[in-house]
């Protein structure tokens, strides 16, 4: 279904209102040695500082940002039905024409 979700769903109209928001606080924000459009950079710089420092989760958020999440892993079971049938190879008869 072109679109994603059902008939009627609102879902993904919905995710961008929180998403906005905190991308124009980011852009906003301006305090003591913060420079406006500096926010992300200076939260950023504290995640590597904590992931140098041994900070398992943020090692692994670096680890999932820079590089994306782990494909996640689905086991399937259940039977398979395989049928077979004999293929033969006919030699095709050299050409006249050529």
């Amino acid at each position: 279904m072109a679109g994603g979700g059902q008939k009627g769903n609102t879902n993904a109209a919905r995710g961008t209102e929180w998403r906005d928001a905190i991308r124009a606080v980011v852009k906003q924000y301006e305090k003591g040695s913060i420079k406006r459009k500096m926010a992300l950079r200076k939260v950023a710089e504290a995640l590597l500082e904590k992931a140098l420092a041994g900070d398992m989760a943020a090692i692994k958020e670096l680890g999932d940002r820079y590089d994306g999440k782990p494909g996640q892993s689905v086991e399937l079971t259940g039977g398979v039905d395989v049928r077979s049938f004999p293929i033969e190879y006919v030699k095709p008869k050299p050409r006249d024409d050529c």
